[in-house]
């Protein structure tokens, strides 16, 4: 085992980060897509997911939001805190069909700064596993971009004060690890390793992705339960709608072609996460595909002749920190099954300059299909009903979650 080091190469943001806008269709983001990727080593998909809808509907937020801090090499990454409210934070659950705040409770958000040095925690010598081309911790489809590293590492220290989570560079006064203090979060000197943050759990960096919203934005924050086939409004979305796809064109995109937002691309932060694995609808099967348990950023919808689709992104996009993408990840999903006399297709497809839409007829679609996604952008089928009356995203994933 290579001892921690640290990686201090790499620019905080790319020409293609810094100077591209984003496209107006999620059909042209290959050129600009949302960076963050999810390192292998690590369980935060609630941030990563949350920051990828970010990036993908406000690049100048990122943007704004990282700078230059003190010390030359130092960082400032603005969170936001909820004072009153215990850690975990009791978020409501939305019920079936429908939706809830999640931060309405919680009281009035406070902007925390966090600074970090510029350096990125690793648990070897190199940022890449070159056994399988994969960012230990988080890492960009942009070579040499690390403002996703430098993100994580802000918001693991931020989550670590929320925790109360001993640190390895703060001690009492008997000389053993104390936790982190609000005052600490200013101090370079106290940025966790890479083991501190390696050990935070997934419930530690938020639960799921609309959590990671709350402490990103500071915006209010929703959530909505997909297992049923019509949908209550909430927050700015004020008319009902008869299902999953009407409720995100309607609520999250402009629905006109009108530059620079596209017609079919979210407007807002929207993200979305799988059941954990147990509690899915019968006949639905995870793999390395479509994850148990995780989370997704939501990019828009598109409609193929008769068929809706929901735009996803998975967290685990191809690209590192300083190696070209490796190969495409493959997604393979299983049969949904759910009554004998019933399968529902998935209907998978990749989006991008490098790979064309999959399948583009009307037709059945045959089951299990290994796709090579281009920086983990695909789409999911989302006007098929199913038996019991739900789509194969809603049989996939229990609930979406926005900033609004």
């Amino acid at each position: 085992m290579v001892a921690y080091g640290n990686y201090p190469q790499g620019q905080l943001f790319s020409p293609a980060f810094n100077t591209n806008v984003t496209p107006p269709t999620p059909a042209n983001a290959y050129p600009s897509y949302p960076t963050p990727t999810q390192g292998e080593s690590l369980c935060n998909c609630p941030l990563i997911a949350g920051l990828a809808s970010i990036a993908w509907v406000n690049r100048q937020f990122i943007l704004h939001n990282i700078a230059p801090a003190g010390i030359a090499g130092n960082y400032s990454v603005t969170f936001w805190d909820y004072p009153a409210a215990a850690y975990p934070p009791p978020v409501p659950v939305p019920g079936q069909g429908a939706g809830c705040q999640l931060n309405g409770l919680l009281g009035a958000a406070v902007a925390v700064p966090v600074t970090v040095s510029g350096t990125i925690p690793l648990l070897n010598a190199s940022p890449v596993d070159p056994a399988t081309g994969m960012t230990c911790g988080a890492g960009s489809s942009n070579v040499n971009e690390i403002w996703p590293a430098l993100y994580e590492k802000a918001y693991a220290k931020f989550m670590m004060y929320k925790a109360q989570i001993p640190s390895h560079e703060k001690l009492n006064a008997a000389g053993n690890p104390s936790p982190l203090q609000i005052g600490d979060l200013a101090n370079p000197a106290m940025d966790p390793n890479f083991g501190e943050v390696q050990n935070l759990t997934q419930v530690q960096w938020g639960g799921n992705a609309g959590v990671g919203l709350l402490y990103l934005t500071g915006l209010p924050c929703y959530a909505y339960n997909l297992n049923s086939a019509a949908f209550t409004p909430t927050g700015h979305i004020n008319v009902a709608t008869p299902s999953v796809f009407t409720f995100i064109r309607n609520g999250f995109c402009r629905n006109t072609a009108v530059a620079p937002y596209g017609l079919n691309k979210t407007l807002y932060p929207l993200v979305a996460w799988t059941y954990l694995d147990g509690t899915q609808p019968a006949g639905v099967a995870y793999n390395n595909g479509i994850i148990a348990g995780h989370c997704y950023a939501i990019l828009g919808i598109m409609t193929v002749g008769a068929s809706n689709y929901i735009i996803l992104r998975t967290t685990y996009g191809t690209g590192g920190i300083a190696v070209a993408a490796p190969n495409p990840n493959p997604l393979n999903l299983q049969p949904l099954v759910v009554a004998p006399a019933m399968t529902c297709y998935d209907a998978l497809f990749t989006i991008g300059a490098l790979a064309p839409f999959y399948p583009p007829t009307l037709l059945p679609h045959p089951n299990n299909i290994p796709i090579n996604l281009t920086n983990g952008i695909f789409g999911i089928e989302a006007s098929i009903s199913c038996t019991n009356n739900l789509t194969t995203f809603q049989n996939y994933f229990s609930t979406i979650g926005w900033a609004d």
